[in-house]
């Protein structure tokens, strides 16, 4: 995976994702954006250092969105594949399991952007236009 670019767009490009474990060898790639703001191999012995940034406007908060029955993970997967599905975990270049007290803080962001949304664009219909979030 290459390092220090962050996500690419182009077809023969990584991409990160977080995912929902939903069944031993089965992943529910969440609609939320991640991008790689650093990388340091072997930061401490036997250890490597990644910075992620996520971006979401709710939607890890859908109720339609399966729930994890095995936990979490920060996938890094080619954009392409014939077949459309990867077996999970093997035929991703990285894979790292996300604890669970970190999962609840993302969480906990992203039904917070889920309701200011909501709120501005109830707001907006409602001809009361109102500031997003840090505008």
């Amino acid at each position: 995976m290459p390092h220090g670019g962050g996500v690419e767009t182009c077809s023969n490009r990584t991409y990160l994702s977080l995912a929902a474990i939903v069944e031993k060898d089965k992943i529910f790639v969440l609609p939320a954006g991640l991008t790689e703001h650093y990388y340091h191999a072997n930061w401490n012995e036997g250890l490597d250092l990644i910075a992620l940034s996520g971006w979401s406007m709710g939607g890890m908060s859908d109720p339609r969105i399966p729930k994890a029955k095995y936990g979490y993970a920060i996938v890094a997967r080619p954009a392409i594949n014939e077949s459309g599905a990867w077996k999970f975990p093997d035929e991703f270049s990285h894979v790292i399991y996300v604890p669970q007290r970190i999962i609840d803080a993302i969480f906990a962001v992203d039904k917070k952007s889920r309701e200011a949304l909501e709120s501005a664009i109830k707001g907006t219909l409602q001809g009361k236009p109102q500031k997003f979030m840090n505008e």
